[in-house]
């Protein structure tokens, strides 16, 4: 499926984006030429990875820190429930990606020089395609999405207070509060059934309410379950139910 997906989006670019025909002026690469500058091409992962690291782990800390801002507690929270900043680590893994372009250009134009240009030509020569506006493209399409994603990850909260629960979701743009005389049950699963139909053993709480809405803690905001025991103990005290075990 990788394979196929990856011979698509070649022969996409190869039509979008087919290589500019060389300037007349210069001479045609040469068999050598083009060896020598595949073996700087594979070379090129090792700063890429590099970079790629380098950058992210920079935009991990940036969207952690960046997640941090909203919601955020008040004086009447006793707990606030946030996703865990792990969630970002492979958004900022792909910023780190096509953060890490640039920078490999400016490094191989430092070390090649004048042969640069003919080595950006060998390049686009075997793949095919004109390499600078298919990455234009794909940060195009991919930073917006990834915005987008670190959004609906980051915007998302659960408040509990002493009067009751607030639910905050990125969509539909508003929050929903329940106090704790809403709540209809507390319930102990020891399982769930996983979207394959595979039963997985995984303790877990939810909290359903009188609108048919509920919260579990395998929510995006999933809580340690030394804090998920103390949010169902504050639930269970405030709304009188007592907690009822499910297998």
């Amino acid at each position: 499926m990788s394979k196929f997906a990856v011979q698509s989006s070649f022969g996409m670019f190869r039509r979008l984006f087919p290589v500019r025909p060389p300037d007349p002026s210069e001479p045609p690469l040469s068999d050598e030429e083009r060896k020598t500058f595949h073996r700087w091409e594979m070379a090129a992962l090792i700063p890429i990875f590099l970079f790629t690291a380098a950058f992210g782990s920079l935009w991990y800390f940036a969207m952690k820190e960046t997640a941090g801002l909203w919601p955020t507690s008040t004086p009447a929270t006793r707990f606030l429930l946030r996703p865990d900043p792990r969630s970002f680590a492979t958004l900022a893994m792909l910023l780190g990606i096509l953060s890490s372009a640039l920078p490999v250009e400016g490094l191989y134009w430092l070390l090649l020089r004048e042969r640069y240009r003919r080595f950006e030509r060998a390049c686009h020569d075997r793949v095919g395609f004109d390499g600078d506006p298919a990455l234009i493209l794909i940060t195009a399409v991919f930073l917006p999405s990834i915005i987008a994603f670190f959004y609906l990850i980051a915007a998302n909260a659960v408040r509990f207070t002493d009067s009751g629960i607030e639910i905050i979701r990125p969509i539909p743009f508003r929050s929903r509060y329940h106090t704790y005389g809403a709540v209809r049950a507390i319930e102990h699963w020891m399982s769930f059934r996983a979207p394959s139909g595979n039963v997985v053993e995984r303790p877990y709480y939810a909290i359903h309410f009188d609108d048919g809405d509920s919260w579990t803690t395998e929510d995006i905001c999933e809580p340690s379950p030394r804090a998920a025991e103390a949010v169902i103990r504050l639930v269970s005290e405030k709304s009188g139910h007592a907690i009822v075990e499910r297998p």
